[in-house]
């Protein structure tokens, strides 16, 4: 029960989802912001496709890089795995690999929306998974460093 308690507490109040709901509040309230980017997003040369999807995947592959230091700290491997909270460190991390990986796929979804006439709705769709994928980049490193500063405190 406990784990089923986090898992909603992570999906549903979490950053990532208070900043994909403020991208769709800006996206409401002020949608010229939304077309100015679709301006960029519509080119389709070749180092725009690049920057476009380049950012989630560096995003996916840094948030892979500190979940992975989080999960296997040097020195203190053993003691985290030990830790009667490991369980939840450890959920949160793979959250945030998949949510980067949805990030990757949903921004090259996006990208071809918006190259075949749905440039608003492929824009937002790119912004609330650069927005999402950055959060969660984020929370895993806020991680990582809180996770430094308690086993340096101890060991």
């Amino acid at each position: 029960m406990e784990k089923i308690k986090d898992a909603i507490r992570f999906v549903v109040v979490s950053p990532e989802v208070l900043s994909a709901l403020s991208v769709m509040l800006i996206a409401y309230c002020w949608p010229e912001v939304i077309n100015f980017f679709a301006k960029f997003v519509s080119i389709t040369d070749s180092s725009t496709v690049t920057v476009i999807i380049g950012v989630p995947l560096a995003m996916l592959i840094g948030g892979y890089k500190l979940g992975f230091d989080v999960l296997n700290p040097p020195e203190h491997k053993r003691t985290l795995k030990q830790w009667p909270g490991y369980w939840m460190v450890r959920n949160r991390i793979i959250f945030s690999w998949v949510l980067g990986l949805m990030g990757l796929l949903g921004t090259i979804v996006a990208f071809f929306l918006a190259n075949n006439g749905f440039k608003f709705l492929g824009t937002l769709v790119i912004a609330i998974c650069w927005i999402v994928a950055a959060s969660s980049v984020a929370s895993v490193a806020y991680a990582r460093m809180s996770l430094h500063d308690v086993l340096n405190e101890k060991g």
